[in-house]
């Protein structure tokens, strides 16, 4: 009979994932000074992510742009009259 042939653990592919990456809605200036403060250090396998992120921020800054410009006089306009309802310990 032949031999048992022996499984290969899976390797992690969780670094893969970029739909999942904290830093995509994060705005250019607050991902440079993250770089800034951990010295520019992105592990290689992080950098598929990393790029993902760079590149939602620069597709993100002209909304945020206009959004601020259109929203802004609205937004302190707005007065809150009630007070506002904090729910503490649900999870998101």
């Amino acid at each position: 009979m032949g031999k048992k042939q022996e499984k290969k653990p899976k390797k992690d592919r969780t670094h893969l994932i970029v739909k999942e990456e904290p830093l995509a809605g994060m705005s250019s200036i607050n991902i440079c000074r993250l770089l800034f403060q951990n010295r520019f250090r992105i592990h290689p396998k992080y950098w598929l992510r990393f790029w993902y992120a760079i590149f939602l921020s620069t597709v993100m800054t002209p909304l945020r742009v206009i959004e601020a410009l259109r929203f802004k006089r609205k937004i302190k306009k707005t007065k809150i009259t009630t007070d506002p309802l904090f729910v503490i310990g649900h999870y998101r």
